[in-house]
């Protein structure tokens, strides 16, 4: 009989924690390299982080020794928002940063090796950035918000541990 409240607990959990999101993941090969490119959040808002991370490989081995550029235009123009080199971390091409506005983007990757200036790899990748998110928690976390004076107020903490309690005596 506890093994079917510990398969109900579980099922409940999984039933209620959120999933997250995984990065939007690309790979594409040219001259023998093997690149595969990483951006996440899968869809942007403007104001949060996007990560840039890019693994080359050729012939099985990691390679690190390329000169990696970023540059992000709004799509449909010239308009340049970002231009830089990406630094390497480990094996992998590193590059962070966040959008000032909602809209449609293409990110170029150049991917140049240093002593031969004929071998130039280059990519693009569209970015679809929606408005920024806002939270109707505000500066304050979901449990304050929620039970902390907040939406529910003292009864909704009093329902959580009339909920909580007999569960956790039923898993002991």
């Amino acid at each position: 009989m506890a093994h079917f409240y510990h398969y109900l607990m579980l099922a409940v959990f999984l039933l209620v924690t959120p999933v997250t999101a995984l990065a939007m993941e690309q790979s594409f090969a040219q001259n023998n390299m093997k690149a595969t490119i990483r951006l996440a959040p899968d869809s942007p808002s403007a104001g949060s982080n996007v990560t840039f991370a890019l693994k080359l490989e050729k012939d099985g081995q990691v390679v690190t020794d390329r000169k990696v550029a970023l540059q992000v235009y709004e799509k449909g123009t010239n308009k340049q928002v970002l231009s830089r080199e990406v630094d390497v971390l480990e094996d992998e091409y590193l590059d962070s940063w966040s959008f000032d506005t909602p809209g449609e983007y293409k990110i170029a990757v150049t991917i140049a090796d240093v002593g031969k200036s004929a071998e130039v790899l280059s990519y693009e990748i569209n970015a679809m950035v929606g408005e920024a998110k806002s939270s109707e928690h505000g500066e304050h976390g979901f449990f304050s918000h929620h039970f902390g004076g907040g939406k529910w107020r003292w009864w909704g903490g009093g329902m959580m541990l009339l909920m909580m309690v007999p569960m956790m005596i039923i898993a002991l």
